[in-house]
């Protein structure tokens, strides 16, 4: 029990929550971007979702939560934020949409993160309940993740924030408290865990032919592959094959020699799912909480790994040759990016 409450609760470096705020706040704007372009549609009465039609399939207890087909209730009711769906203007609920917009960019930049990030959560919540009957699971993990940055100390690395309290004398790179992480990587694991268990009781997963039925809908397309993965006995493989990868994504990643293995292969999985369908930065936001299994300090020590691989990445790490000074390096270091201590294989 005292280990758990370590893990949980403990203090460690803030790399990997700056990181995912970054990444998040980033996944916030393109998605309101890429519905800004059909706001009619999607937030005003003259389109598919008139607040009538959304309050009425709202309209039930806050307190009833579904398991499948079985239910629990809470002993009391949970506020709904749904100041968009009180009859605002148009021109008022695109107003808000915008302001969002620049609330993310803001985050992803780590300005005034704490006050910046609980106004980001509250509009992303009021946005998306706004638009609940379009709404897919990546936008709920999204909302939910940033509900935990915004409850963490993100803005402690990566961020303006830092540099402002490097000017300010603030040297060493504080630690921080965890459980904001350690919550994002419970989430995660139990939505892949949920996801199985409500695959399993599908007839079609079961019975190995799931996979086709999206590939034959034409608002899921979005580029083509090859003809007999659509046949038996492809269709049988790649059915048994994701329910095995989401069960396994929802126990290995704890392990240390198992988690690089299982979440490229939750890469991979991810990657095939964006090719193929047209489901907006779902597997975008499924790929970036993997973040949540690596501690701050191992992502700084896998980054300069990266950077050394990848020389288009030259422009963001320092190496130690000749000419750079090391109050530079000693800054970076301070500001949460990691030195790049390998000049000799950098100039090879």
């Amino acid at each position: 029990m005292k280990r758990f409450d370590r893990w949980m609760f403990g203090y460690g470096s803030p790399v990997t929550l700056g990181l995912m705020r970054i990444l998040m706040g980033l996944l916030v704007f393109g998605g309101l971007l890429l519905n800004l372009f059909d706001f009619e549609a999607w937030y005003t009465d003259r389109g598919f979702l008139p607040t009538s039609m959304v309050n009425r399939f709202l309209d039930y207890p806050s307190n009833v939560m579904m398991f499948g087909s079985h239910q629990v209730v809470l002993p009391f009711q949970i506020p709904r934020f749904m100041p968009l769906n009180w009859g605002v203007s148009e021109e008022v609920t695109l107003v808000v949409y915008l302001v969002v917009m620049v609330l993310s960019l803001l985050f992803a930049l780590g300005w005034r993160t704490k006050v910046v990030g609980i106004l980001l959560a509250a509009g992303l919540v009021a946005i998306h309940y706004r638009s609940v009957l379009m709404i897919h699971a990546g936008d709920t993990l999204l909302r939910l993740i940033v509900i935990y940055l915004a409850c963490s100390a993100c803005g402690t690395a990566l961020s303006l924030d830092r540099l402002r309290r490097i000017q300010d004398g603030e040297k060493e790179l504080p630690n921080v408290p965890l459980w904001p992480q350690r919550l994002i990587a419970i989430q995660v694991a139990l939505v892949y865990l949920m996801t199985v268990l409500w695959k399993w009781q599908g007839e079609t997963w079961r019975d190995g032919t799931a996979t086709w039925y999206p590939s034959v809908m034409d608002e899921f397309y979005r580029f083509p592959v090859p003809g007999f993965l659509d046949q038996q006995p492809f269709v049988m493989i790649t059915t048994y094959l994701t329910l095995a990868v989401e069960l396994l994504l929802a126990f290995l990643p704890w392990f240390t020699k198992t988690r690089p293995w299982i979440l490229w292969a939750g890469v991979l999985l991810h990657a095939g799912i964006e090719y193929r369908f047209n489901i907006p930065l779902f597997s975008w936001v499924i790929v970036a909480s993997y973040l949540s299994f690596f501690a701050g300090e191992e992502l700084s020590q896998w980054l300069p790994k990266l950077g050394l691989r990848l020389q288009r990445l030259r422009p963001w790490v320092v190496s130690l040759r000749p000419g750079v000074a090391p109050e530079r390096l000693a800054a970076l270091n301070s500001f949460g990016w990691p030195a790049f201590h390998a000049p000799e294989k950098l100039n090879s």
